[in-house]
C-alpha cells in the first residue's frame, strides 16, 4: 500500500507543476493552421497569423527543413516568406504569401512532406 500511495503522491507533483509551469506559456502571435498544402498550379499560398495582445507586435518569419538551429541566413526550405518581417497591429489577422524559390513543383507529381 505505501508503493501505491507514493506513486498517487508523486502524480499529484508532477500535475501540480504541469499546471504552474503551463500558466506561464502564451503566445502573443499565432500562426493559424500547422500545415500549409502548396498545390504544385499555385504561384503562392498564404500564411495566416492573428496577434491576440492589445498591443502590436514585430514578427520574424523564416522557413526551413527540420532545422531547430536554423537562423535566417541558413534557413533552407524552397519556400521564401515575403516580407520577412512585418509589424502586426493590436486584435489584428494578417496573411504572408510563401512562394516556390530554387526548386520547381512539377504538376501531377507526388505530394512532398517538408515538416
Amino acid at each position: 500500500m505505501s508503493l501505491l500511495y507514493r506513486l498517487l503522491k508523486r502524480s499529484r507533483a508532477l500535475l501540480l507543476c504541469a499546471l504552474v509551469i503551463s500558466q506561464y506559456s502564451h503566445a502573443s502571435v499565432i500562426m493559424n493552421g500547422n500545415r500549409i498544402i502548396y498545390p504544385a498550379s499555385a504561384k503562392e499560398k498564404t500564411l495566416q497569423f492573428t496577434n491576440q495582445d492589445p498591443h502590436p507586435n514585430l514578427v520574424q518569419i523564416w522557413l526551413d527543413i527540420n532545422n531547430p538551429r536554423s537562423t535566417p541566413t541558413t534557413a533552407d526550405a524552397p519556400f521564401v516568406a515575403t516580407p520577412q518581417v512585418f509589424r502586426m497591429e493590436p486584435n489584428f489577422r494578417s496573411g504572408c504569401p510563401i512562394n516556390v524559390y530554387g526548386c520547381r513543383i512539377a504538376a501531377g507529381s507526388r505530394i512532398g512532406i517538408l515538416f
